[in-house]
């Protein structure tokens, strides 16, 4: 029998319903029905799919759309297996998109450098050193230590922030849209509590805090990222 309420689904059944709208997204893809990667029509005008801005451009000798007739040699040159020519069809369409779109070709070299950098991964890494530093200061050589992990939170703060600004701007949203950006925001701020405990405390517990709890947070926001919920 069809549920129509999903949490009603068995394991078999969510996994298959997965697989179905998967391979439903293949197949519009495969037709270019929902590629909207041309240029937005001037005002007034219904926006044109790439399958009909690749069949005009392949059948006219002057195309009206440089970026149709960059995809269009993208498509020839990787099936040619031509990797210079397809760098250079890449490159003409970023151009003709940067002409169009300056704004938002800016947001997306801007999240192309994020997905790179990947800041919060750094962050991971960052907290996870200095809760480990801590507790190994407890121990002995607590203040050295405490202060080398201090300083390791202190850059995570820097590169957590800096993250966070990140992701307002490419989303052009607040910072707790979703699960995962909420994540990233809530462990933003126990961090900061936490640095400024320990700034007045000066006893560990502080810091400790800051990079276990920021370390969890940011842990789970990766995973909530992994089914997709990211900055949308």
């Amino acid at each position: 029998l069809l549920k129509t309420n999903k949490s009603d689904y068995d394991t078999f059944q969510r996994k298959l319903a997965e697989l179905g709208n998967k391979l439903t997204l293949y197949i519009k893809l495969g037709e270019l029905q929902n590629l909207y990667l041309l240029q937005p029509a001037p005002p007034g005008e219904p926006k044109q799919p790439l399958e009909k801005g690749l069949k005009e451009t392949d059948t006219s000798t002057d195309p009206t759309t440089p970026a149709a007739q960059s995809i269009l040699d993208m498509l020839k040159t990787y099936h040619d297996r031509d990797a210079s020519a397809f760098n250079g069809a890449v490159t003409a369409y970023d151009v003709a998109f940067q002409q169009e779109l300056p704004r938002i070709a800016q947001k997306v070299h801007t999240e192309a450098t994020f997905n790179l950098v990947d800041p919060f991964t750094q962050c991971i890494v960052l907290y996870i050193t200095a809760f480990l530093l801590i507790c190994v200061g407890w121990l002995g050589f607590s203040r050295p230590l405490r202060r080398v992990a201090l300083f390791a939170i202190l850059i995570a703060a820097i590169i957590h922030t800096a993250g966070l600004a990140a992701r307002i701007y490419i989303s052009g949203r607040p910072p707790v849209t979703n699960l995962a950006s909420s994540a990233i925001f809530i462990a933003w701020g126990i961090m900061l509590l936490s640095v400024a405990l320990e700034l007045i405390y000066r006893n560990g517990v502080g810091a400790a805090c800051a990079a276990l709890l920021g370390f969890l947070s940011l842990l789970i926001a990766d995973r909530l990222s992994l089914d997709g919920d990211t900055m949308a």
